[in-house]
């Protein structure tokens, strides 16, 4: 249509004259505009949540995340980096991302400055985003995760009353315009849908949410205003039912029983499936807290007239699966009472959260834009085209209108940005554990995971563990061998009464399986199976350096930290334990490291040959022992040298 219409002028003009090429020039802006971008799935990363490959998640958000807090991505990304730290299991390490992300949500008028250009020109490419409401309150929601794994229930309280903000009910307004009163995924029972790929419609999808935009539109046109969307609306307390929970526990560990008390009252009251849940959180007769997520967040794209309304599509679709939890006690914790197994329901449902009119991101900017675009659109090209050939000024308005309306036209699509890796679904299981450690198996319908030696709170504390499943059966996640030594499963010379298998005491950058961070406990447990007998501590201190190995948090700003080790990164850290990065990272299978410096390809060869001469020797004599050599590390100079140290000085 644009080439028809310049193509009228230029014949009529004889020449591509000035108006001529201005409206060309408009016309192909909006072509380019209305098929510019919109937001990107990162499929990738995706796919690693859905593994379980959280550690491997974070790096990829992080390679192309802005750590400029003006920038219209940052908080989209700041959530996404949070929440893959979470699931990984490493609070330390991306606290300081939750700090500012935090400060950043809680900013008011952020996208105050140069209103004009943000309503009605380019809204969406201009703004910070902030997320939907939805998942301002799941970043609420990390947010106070991460206090409560650390134990800061004072911030954990804090931050769960953040996600609690007051909604809107548009319910009667939407009945009296002829909306649904309540949607499919509005139900009580958990709501859901099914994926695009399924075939399923926008209307099917977020039928409240399409009627909602309507009734803006008919608002509009009828000339009222507001400060929503030019019908009423009720304001309700929130109905996101985790964080109830959160605060109710928070509370009852800072001894708030006024506060637990209301928080359970309406956790009841909003979801009275949930009594029962309620009821053991106000008893207290519990000393471990499992918060588990499953499945991916639903997709946004845009739908309707000019791609102008915001659906959602379910990833993973809702269903009314419990959570399964067995516990019995560890191998080192004695003792073989029976199993203690419950099942617990599913706490809060993104995918109804999602498609509910209460947490509906306001659309009547755009679509208000998209309806004035259409006019403007169309009659600035009547006017062009309609202008006689001397009247070049009739002809420069009507360019002007055009391009103006094919400009809003073009931005006024929804704005597609989503964190695509936030969870599906959140339960709740509370244990009272037997002091030691207890073997816990968590499962929902196609995921297990497996924690064969999980530490106890100490007596009279509680403890929470946040575990975020994977959405596909993994060898590691049901694996009940521990396979590297690390900083929180002990020293596996010690464990082992006096032996080990060399290869959990050889560091993994010499062709072994202990990724603890460089130490003397780590030396000595080499040394006393009969490795590296002639260095110090400083000499394997130095060995790391000349890898470029770095332990979180030891020199550089803790949040730069990166990929494990184990992951063909270039860090030492320890998830903590019960969590999923914990389970994936010491249970799993990894590749052997590939040494870079001169010294330890040196070091990784002799070990490799002594390695072999053991093995050879076992082969010709079965029921011989080989042992380590007893305590014979070398003292003299062992104690050079402090972990500390580490990095200090020049590679």
């Amino acid at each position: 249509m644009g080439r028809c219409v310049a193509s009228s002028l230029i014949r009529r003009s004889g020449t591509p004259g000035p108006c001529a090429r201005v409206l060309t020039a408009a016309l192909l802006i909006f072509g380019g505009l209305a098929g510019g971008c919109s937001y990107k799935r990162d499929e990738s990363a995706v796919l690693l949540a859905e593994r379980g490959r959280f550690g491997l998640a974070r790096e990829r958000v992080a390679a192309s995340a802005t750590d400029d807090p003006e920038s219209r991505n940052f908080i989209l990304d700041q959530m996404k980096l949070v929440a893959m730290g979470l699931a990984e299991g490493v609070p330390d390490i991306v606290e300081p991302t939750a700090d500012r992300l935090y400060d950043r949500l809680r900013t008011q008028g952020l996208n105050d400055d140069n209103r004009f250009a943000q309503v009605m020109l380019t809204e969406g490419a201009v703004k910070i985003y902030k997320g939907d409401p939805f998942e301002q309150a799941l970043a609420y929601y990390n947010i106070a995760l991460l206090d409560g794994v650390k134990g800061d229930w004072g911030n954990m309280r804090a931050a769960s009353q953040q996600s609690l903000f007051l909604l809107r009910d548009f319910s009667k307004s939407l009945q009296e315009r002829g909306g649904a009163a309540t949607s499919r995924a509005d139900s009580s029972g958990g709501g859901g849908g099914s994926s695009r790929g399924a075939g399923s419609t926008p209307a099917e999808e977020s039928s409240e949410q399409v009627a909602l935009v309507r009734a803006a539109a008919r608002a509009e046109q009828e000339g009222k205003s507001g400060d929503a969307l030019g019908i009423d609306y009720t304001p309700i307390a929130s109905d996101f039912e985790i964080g109830y929970i959160l605060k109710a526990i928070a509370a009852r560990q800072l001894g708030e029983r006024e506060d637990m008390q209301e928080a359970v009252a309406t956790l009841k009251q909003i979801a009275p499936r949930l009594n029962t849940v309620a009821d053991l959180i106000a008893t207290g007769s519990y000393n471990t807290v499992f918060v588990v997520d499953f499945g991916m967040a639903p997709e946004k794209y845009g739908t309707g007239p000019d791609n102008a309304i915001a659906a959602r599509a379910a990833v993973t679709p809702s269903d009314d699966s419990a959570l399964a939890i067995t516990v019995s006690p560890g191998a080192s914790s004695g003792g073989s009472p029976a199993p203690q197994a419950s099942t617990w329901p599913v706490v809060t449902d993104v995918n109804r959260i999602a498609t509910s009119t209460r947490w509906a991101n306001l659309e009547d900017v755009r679509v208000a834009k998209s309806n004035i675009g259409s006019v403007l659109l169309a009659g600035g090209l009547i006017t062009a085209v309609a202008a006689d050939d001397d009247n070049h000024t009739q002809q420069m308005v009507g360019v002007i209108l055009a391009g103006v309306g094919a400009l809003m036209k073009a931005t006024s699509s929804a704005d597609t940005r989503h964190n695509e890796l936030f969870p599906q679904r959140t339960y709740i299981a509370l244990a009272d554990l037997a002091p030691g450690f207890s073997r816990v198996e968590l499962s929902v319908p196609g995921s297990t995971l497996v924690f064969p030696q999980l530490p106890v709170a100490q007596t009279g504390g509680t403890t929470l563990h946040y575990v975020r499943m994977p959405t596909r059966a993994e060898p590691w996640a049901i694996a009940e061998q521990l396979r590297y030594s690390n900083d929180v499963s002990g020293d596996p010379y010690v464990l082992g009464g006096g032996s080990a298998d060399a290869m959990m005491v050889i560091p993994y950058i010499l062709g072994g399986r202990d990724v603890r961070t460089p130490s003397l406990d780590v030396l000595r447990s080499c040394q006393n199976a009969g490795f590296l007998r002639g260095l110090s501590l400083d000499d394997l201190q130095q060995l790391y350096r000349d890898e470029g190995i770095e332990v979180a948090g030891t020199m550089s700003s803790i949040d730069a930290t990166g990929l494990h080790v184990l992951d063909g990164g270039t860090w030492l850290y320890t998830p903590l334990p019960g969590s999923t990065g914990f389970k994936r990272l010491f249970y799993g299978e990894h590749e052997p490291y590939r040494p870079r410096s001169k010294r330890v390809k040196e070091l990784h060869e002799q070990i490799a040959d002594e390695l072999g001469a053991r093995r050879r020797v076992q082969e010709q004599a079965p029921s011989a022992r080989v042992e380590g050599g007893g305590a014979t590390w070398n003292e003299q100079g062992a104690d050079r040298g402090v972990v500390s140290e580490v990095f200090h000085g020049s590679r």
